[in-house]
C-alpha cells in the first residue's frame, strides 16, 4: 500500500477510535492478500480477516475468498462507491475507506458513515487540516492539540508531560508538535503564542464533531439530568451542563474514565440513539484531579461540545463562554 494512502487510512482509524492488534502495518498490506488480526476499540475487540482492496467492490475475488474463510471480514481501500458499500453491508462485511465511509459493527461498536467524498481544494484556501497532505486533526493529533490549547505551556514542556495530558503515546505527541511547527503555528522557540491560538482553536473545534466528538464514540441516553450524585467515579461536565451560569441546561455531556454504570442505574437513564439528551464519553486526557465528585471539563472541550450540539442556543453560549476564556 502506498504511504500516502496508509496515512489517510490511519487517520480514519484514529477518527473512529479503531486500531489493529499484532502490530499490523498498513503500508505492508498487499492487495488481495488477507491478514488475520484483531480489530480493537475502547468498547471491545473482534478477530477478523483484514483485506486491502485497491478496487473496493463486492465482486473482488480476494474478498469472496476471505468471506468464505472467516466469520468476520474487514475491507480497507481508497474509495468505495455507494452501490458497493450497500452490497458489503448486505453481506455483513465491514469496511473503511480513506475518505471515512465506513461500516463497522462488533461488540458495543457500531460505526456507519455514508456519502463522504474526497475534499475539493478551493483556490487560495489552505486550511491547516489539508496542508501537506496530512490531516492535522485526526483523533490522536486532535488530543494533542486539545492539550496544547488547554495548557499552552506544554508546548515547551517535556514531551512525556504533553503525552500524559493528551492521553497519547510519546511518539504521537512529538509528531503533532513537529507538524504544528512546520505549519507555522508555533513560534521559533517552540511556544504556542497567543496570536496563533484562536485560529487553531477554530479549526480544531470545526473538526471535533468528526473526531473526538463523533456520535459513534458516545453513549446516548435520555433521563433526569438535575443531579449527578450516585457515582463513585470522578465525572467531568462539558457542553451546556458545564455552563449553568449562562443558562439552564437541557442536555448533559459527561466524561469519565470508565462507564458510570452506577449512575446510569441510579438515575434510571435509558438508551436513546435517536434523540438523546445525555452523552456519556470516555475521558481521554490525563490530569491529577482523580477525586470523586463532579468537575468541569477543560475549557476547550466545553467550547467544542457546545458548538457540536448544533443549535443556536448552545452556539450563543459557546461564544459567551469563549469570551470569558480569551
Amino acid at each position: 500500500m502506498q504511504g500516502s494512502l496508509a496515512r489517510e487510512l490511519a487517520d480514519r482509524f484514529d477518527e473512529f477510535g479503531l486500531s489493529l492488534a499484532d502490530r499490523v502495518d498498513l503500508v505492508e498490506l498487499v492487495p488481495g492478500e488477507p491478514v488475520h488480526t484483531t480489530l480493537k476499540h475502547d468498547a471491545g475487540t473482534a478477530d477478523c480477516v483484514l483485506v486491502f482492496l485497491p478496487e473496493m467492490t463486492a465482486s473482488t475475488s480476494a474478498l469472496r475468498e476471505a468471506y468464505l474463510s472467516s466469520s468476520k471480514v474487514f475491507a480497507v481501500g481508497p474509495r468505495i462507491t455507494e452501490r458497493s458499500s450497500e452490497a458489503l453491508r448486505l453481506l455483513g462485511i465491514d469496511f473503511l475507506d480513506a475518505t471515512g465511509n465506513a461500516h463497522v459493527r462488533f461488540g458495543g461498536v457500531f460505526v456507519d458513515v455514508r456519502g463522504r467524498r474526497a475534499p475539493r481544494s478551493e483556490p487560495g484556501a489552505t486550511p491547516l487540516r489539508t496542508r501537506r497532505g496530512v490531516n492535522l486533526f485526526s483523533r490522536k493529533r486532535s488530543q494533542v492539540i486539545f492539550a496544547l490549547l488547554w495548557q499552552p505551556q506544554l508546548a515547551t514542556a517535556p514531551r512525556r508531560d504533553l503525552a500524559f495530558s493528551a492521553g497519547v503515546s510519546l511518539g504521537q505527541a512529538q509528531e503533532t508538535v513537529e507538524l504544528l511547527g512546520s505549519y507555522g503555528v508555533l513560534d521559533e522557540q517552540g511556544n504556542l503564542p497567543a496570536w496563533s491560538r484562536p485560529a487553531l482553536l477554530r479549526d480544531w473545534a470545526a473538526a471535533y464533531p468528526a473526531t473526538l466528538g463523533s456520535p459513534s464514540t458516545a453513549g446516548r441516553f435520555r433521563g433526569d439530568i438535575s443531579d449527578l450524585t450516585g457515582s463513585s467515579l470522578p465525572l467531568m461536565n462539558s457542553g451546556e451542563s458545564a455552563v449553568t451560569d449562562l443558562h439552564t441546561p437541557e442536555t448533559l455531556t459527561v466524561y469519565s474514565e470508565s462507564f458510570p454504570s452506577e449512575l446510569v442505574r441510579a438515575k434510571r437513564w435509558r438508551r436513546d440513539d435517536d434523540h438523546p439528551t445525555i452523552l456519556l464519553r470516555h475521558k481521554f486526557w490525563g490530569d491529577q484531579s482523580n477525586h470523586e465528585g463532579v468537575h468541569v471539563a477543560p475549557w476547550p472541550l466545553v467550547y467544542a461540545d457546545l458548538l457540536a450540539a448544533g443549535d443556536s442556543r448552545q452556539r450563543a453560549a459557546a461564544e459567551e463562554f469563549l469570551e470569558a476564556h480569551s
